[in-house]
């Protein structure tokens, strides 16, 4: 036999049927073998680090991978725009009901996100202008509710007098709307921080009250009622550009990465101490020989691949090297 035909039969051999079922054993046995194994040595200190390092290093260059991403981002973001149905069909009602759960936990709302409220110029604002369109309002009831309260013959007569004035108390009521127009802003401006603070205590003392529970609730349910298509402004064109520049600086940030790789690298180090002597089977719970995945189905979904790889003619000078060499070994031991 010669070189070439020895390499064909090899390729044939590796990818055939029977190669299939031997692949399905192989990756079982594996797979097994990994769940023996303690999990420090599995993926060593070291290794992990050179891993993290390589990764960082090639996120210093991201500014590369902008145009990419914006490629990839293009149609999901064109999906969701024309997608119209409730966010709801992608949260099953057991997700639902857990999330709920956390956002109806007692002190999940932050009470400093409320002071930093109650700090803003445009929070004190706001105060204040409804304050002063409330006391507003209720000055331009005052001479109907004067009028109101006089009895009936006075009342009649008032209405008389005002009808046979004719202007002049129209007159009368701008002048006083005038003159009580800048006692009203003075006393809302004062009166404004008074009422701010005293609604923002009032919320943070009742935050954990059921209502208001009820009202994180709501507004999470309201989210999942809505479309994708409904939430234009976060699909827009300049949301995407800004978000993948947000994406390509942060992961180019010398910091950042700085900080990933103590963050990453001080969290294995805890599990290697911690737990890095069991097994992977024993931190997952699982008894020999049970695999937490079938094997077969996950052999089979590989197998193309490793199939395709097998037969690119990229390989085939080393399988036409590994028959030489075969052919060798035989011809010497012969």
């Amino acid at each position: 036999m010669d070189r070439a035909a020895l390499a064909s039969w090899l390729i044939t051999r590796l990818t055939g049927d029977r190669a299939q079922e031997e692949w399905r054993l192989v990756f079982a046995m594996g797979a097994r073998f990994l769940l023996r194994q303690p999990l420090a040595e599995i993926v060593p200190r070291p290794t992990f680090a050179r891993a993290l390092d390589s990764v960082l290093d090639n996120a210093e260059d991201a500014a590369g991978a902008a145009p990419i991403l914006r490629h990839l981002l293009a149609p999901i973001m064109a999906e969701l725009a024309s997608d119209t149905e409730p966010l709801q069909r992608w949260c099953p009602e057991e997700v639902q009901m857990h999330v709920e759960t956390i956002i109806g936990q007692e002190g999940f709302v932050d009470e400093t996100w409320i002071d930093i409220l109650m700090t803003q110029e445009a929070t004190r604002a706001l105060f204040a202008e409804a304050l002063v369109q409330g006391l507003d309002e209720f000055a331009e009831m005052i001479p109907q509710m004067v009028q109101g309260l006089a009895p009936s013959g006075l009342g009649r007569l008032a209405a008389r007098l005002q009808e046979a004035a004719g202007g002049v108390s129209e007159r009368f009521r701008d002048e006083m709307r005038r003159r009580l127009e800048p006692e009203v802003r003075r006393f809302a401006e004062q009166a404004s921080q008074r009422l701010m603070e005293s609604t923002f205590t009032t919320v943070k003392a009742k935050l954990d009250e059921p209502s208001y529970k009820e009202v994180r609730i709501n507004l999470f349910r309201h989210a999942l009622s809505r479309s994708p298509a409904s939430y234009g402004i976060f699909l827009s064109p300049t949301v995407q550009s800004e978000s993948v520049d947000a994406v390509v600086a942060w992961a180019g940030d010398e910091n950042v990465r700085r900080l990933v790789r103590s963050g990453l690298l001080g969290v294995y180090e805890r599990i290697c101490e911690t737990q890095g002597d069991q097994s992977v089977s024993a931190l997952m719970n699982l008894s020999e020989p049970t695999l937490p995945i079938d094997s077969d189905e996950w052999a089979d979904r590989s197998w193309p691949v490793v199939q395709k790889l097998l037969l690119a003619d990229e390989l085939r000078p080393v399988f036409g090297q590994f028959a030489e060499d075969l052919l060798q070994f035989i011809t010497e031991k012969g």
